[in-house]
């Protein structure tokens, strides 16, 4: 959405991807412009950076594996490991409202949903994410 709408304003860009965690860094010191990303606007980053208006509203979700019958609230999620993607308001959510085992924080979205270059798959209870990003991975 975000280079469909640079395209149309016939703007020159060059995408530069980047770990979830480093994108309010990279704008304070003007190593990017602007960042297209699922960023949650939260009145502690208002005090960093500029939003424009929001335009999309999602919730979270969790995620499990599709013969997991025990999680059907967030209280199940106490005890377990779950994983999420750093610097998302997922980790706020998690840190508030679960106490878990183990929370397991990933700079991006590939190593959190699929477990690449960290503790095997299996280990993870519950993975949380925004609707958007489940369902276009859903399987």
């Amino acid at each position: 959405m975000g280079c469909q709408s640079l395209k149309e304003l016939k703007l020159d860009y060059e995408l530069k991807p980047m770990d979830f965690s480093g994108i309010i860094p990279a704008l304070q010191t003007k190593n990017v412009d602007l960042a297209l990303a699922g960023i949650t606007i939260t009145d502690e980053r208002k005090k960093a950076i500029d939003f424009s208006d929001g335009y999309y509203k999602s919730g979270l979700l969790v995620m499990v594996k599709a013969n997991n019958n025990d999680v059907k609230s967030v209280k199940d999620l106490d005890g377990k490991v779950v994983a999420v993607k750093s610097g998302t308001g997922s980790v706020d959510y998690a840190k508030a409202n679960i106490k878990t085992k183990d929370l397991r924080q990933f700079p991006n979205i590939d190593k959190r949903l699929y477990g690449t270059g960290h503790q095997p798959r299996r280990r993870r209870s519950a993975r949380y994410a925004k609707h958007s990003v489940l369902h276009q991975n859903r399987r």
